[in-house]
């Protein structure tokens, strides 16, 4: 087993061997959830894969655009 700071410094090593210098565990979830939302996943389902507690919290990692906006109004 390893504890969830041994993970966080894990994470940053493999980032920064990768190149990406500013990136982080939480940068490497917020692009996990936004892709989920842009390939269809609702955001309940988002809810279980990320462990989260609340609809609240999970739609604080996702981010939006003016393509995704557009994208969604689209449909109706």
């Amino acid at each position: 087993g390893f504890s969830a700071n041994a993970l966080t410094h894990k994470m940053l090593k493999l980032y920064r061997e990768a190149g990406f210098d500013n990136a982080s565990s939480h940068s490497g979830r917020r692009s996990f959830a936004t892709n989920c939302i842009r390939n269809g996943v609702d955001i309940v389902s988002l809810k279980t894969l990320m462990n989260h507690s609340s609809i609240q919290q999970t739609s604080e990692y996702v981010a939006t655009n003016e393509d995704m906006l557009k994208k969604a109004v689209m449909g109706v």
